[in-house]
């Protein structure tokens, strides 16, 4: 569901019931207990209620500030019964200039922080001790329209405290998207 309420502004709002081995699809964080396995059990049947909100904001022609914050609530489920629960965080802002140069071309940075669990039951899949810190995500890229149907866009994403864990180096990579539009 989006709502515009003012002008420049619109709001989002998300809510998916999922049921499967794997409810994000192999998202976020890996290692023993990590957002792709929140429960840290290995393959089990799970079932997710995740709610999101999301903003657009377009303050001045040149500029658009965006961000959104995902919740999920995840089960382990053996028959009828839930057996054990996670709860993951999720949330970004951007900013992005859209043809600051050229028509079509667009500079962007994010910020935020992929799928986290912030909370996990029983006792015995608790969370490692290192989880009060978080990984974040940060990300600057420029997309160049080369023509209407095609796009490059380089980047460089960083990942500071890499899998929740802060005596990781911070992971950064280079990028290049090649976009084709029909």
């Amino acid at each position: 569901m989006d709502v515009q309420p003012v002008k420049n502004l619109a709001l989002g709002v998300t809510y998916v019931h999922s049921y499967g081995l794997d409810p994000f699809g192999s998202t976020g964080s890996t290692g023993t207990y990590g957002a792709s396995d929140p429960l840290g059990i290995g393959v089990t049947k799970q079932d997710a209620d995740a709610v999101g909100f999301q903003f657009t904001y377009r303050p001045i022609q040149k500029l658009n500030i965006a961000g959104w914050v995902g919740y999920a609530d995840i089960n382990r489920v053996i028959g009828t019964s839930t057996v054990d629960s996670a709860e993951v965080l999720n949330w970004a802002i951007t900013l992005a200039s859209p043809d600051p140069w050229r028509k079509g071309d667009l500079a962007g940075l994010v910020f935020g922080q992929p799928p986290q669990v912030i909370s996990q039951t029983p006792s015995q899949y608790s969370v490692p001790s290192y989880t009060e810190f978080n990984s974040y995500h940060l990300e600057g890229f420029y997309r160049f329209a080369v023509s209407k149907n095609l796009s490059i866009t380089p980047g460089v994403i960083a990942v500071f405290n890499p899998n929740s864990n802060p005596n990781n180096d911070t992971l950064v990579i280079g990028a290049i998207r090649t976009t084709f539009s029909f």
